[in-house]
């Protein structure tokens, strides 16, 4: 796509780059309404966990499940994430290589163990 830019720059491929649609749609889509949501459930019971944090390890981006065991966090660049799980009484849960895509929110839940 945009051959027209490719072609002016075929020999800085940097710039080159700039003219690919993914590269232009990345630039201009930056943070949006792209995001991630769930519910964390316990496993011996399948009751919501509340309280439990849900981090997006590469920015740092995280939020606490509420008492029905939802959380959201919105306004994430489109990307590829690791997401760290973990509550107090629970084995801790790194679910690798989540995709967030432009303009949408992801719906990631997941079933945490109870520590002996």
């Amino acid at each position: 796509m945009f051959l027209d830019g490719q072609e002016i720059y075929k020999i800085n491929e940097v710039i080159k780059k700039q003219f690919f649609f993914d590269q232009v749609l990345n630039l201009v889509s930056g943070t949006g309404t792209a995001g991630i949501k769930g519910y964390i459930t316990a496993d011996n019971t399948n009751a919501p966990i509340q309280g439990t944090i849900v981090e997006i390890e590469q920015n740092g981006k995280s939020a606490a499940t509420d008492q029905d065991g939802k959380y959201q966090i919105l306004q994430v660049t489109a990307n590829t994430y690791n997401i760290k799980i973990g509550a107090v009484g629970y084995t801790s849960k790194l679910i690798e290589n989540v995709v967030i895509k432009t303009g949408t929110i992801s719906t990631l839940s997941a079933i945490l163990v109870p520590i002996s």
